[in-house]
């Protein structure tokens, strides 16, 4: 199933805990075997397959031992390889923090108002 953005936290939580799972079946690991390969109690193991709970520390372990790590730059791309990036690093102009609004009395108008 894909996970979307109108998916609770919750069911976003249980599809990761179904697919690591599945993965780890996929390549005849046990549960005691994966526990032993990131050093996850065997406990957490069973609860992030149920789609408990956990650290992400924990999800990195797993990702780490089943050599998936790699994928995790799809989750947050690198914004230091996009294009507009590098222009505003030649211009000086990297953002540190988002600004204030400086006129919050200021409206938007749309041309439709009376």
């Amino acid at each position: 199933m894909k996970i979307e953005n109108e998916m609770s936290s919750n069911f976003v939580i249980t599809e990761l805990g179904n697919r690591i799972k599945q993965y780890r079946i996929n390549l005849q690991i046990t549960q005691a075997e994966l526990a032993k390969m990131t050093g996850i109690s065997l406990r957490n193991i069973i609860r992030i397959e149920k789609g408990e709970d956990t650290q992400v520390k924990n999800v990195i372990k797993i990702l780490s031992a089943l050599h998936l790590q790699n994928n995790l730059d799809l989750l947050i791309p690198d914004e230091s390889d996009r294009p507009l990036h590098k222009i505003n690093v030649e211009k000086n102009k990297i953002r540190n923090r988002v600004s204030a609004i400086k006129n919050k009395s200021s409206k938007y108008i749309w041309g439709d108002e009376r």
